[in-house]
């Protein structure tokens, strides 16, 4: 919509439905559909915000096309696809399948235990004050 030209209520909802069928067809991306329509964003956000049907219509596209994409994922999951399956993991269970796999590090030091663990990755002062190195011991648990 260019700046400065008013449009009449009739043209505005005509905008409205042509932004809503973009923004179907474009899978809920916003700004796609801004650019097929010429509809800035600004005045997206004050159609959502002053309209509760456009909101409402806007609101079900972008959880339909989630929902789509989800459907997608599970049947890549069907087929075996062990990416889409790591994935799905990752996101469902990310204390389990994360990339950084909770890990505990226990260090003694001349009679005094330290626990390092939870994506801490300093190690005390008192290491790097401790020059008898026989004196430290390094265990790993998982």
């Amino acid at each position: 919509m260019p700046r400065g030209k008013r449009y009449s209520a009739g043209q505005i909802k005509m905008l409205k439905e042509n932004f809503i069928q973009s923004l179907t067809v474009s899978l809920g991306v916003i700004t796609m559909a801004c650019r097929n329509t010429g509809v800035r964003y600004e005045y997206y956000k004050k159609w959502r915000a002053e309209d509760e049907d456009f909101d409402y219509a806007c609101e079900r596209i972008q959880e339909e096309s989630i929902d789509f994409v989800e459907s997608r994922l599970y049947k890549l999951i069907q087929e075996g696809d062990r990416t889409a399956i790591i994935f799905f993991l990752k996101c469902r269970r990310p204390e389990k399948w994360n990339d950084r796999a909770g890990q505990q590090v226990n260090i003694n030091i001349m009679g005094t235990e330290f626990q390092i663990g939870n994506g801490e990755l300093s190690i005390p002062n008192l290491l790097q004050n401790n020059n008898n190195v026989e004196d430290i011991e390094y265990t790993n648990e998982n």
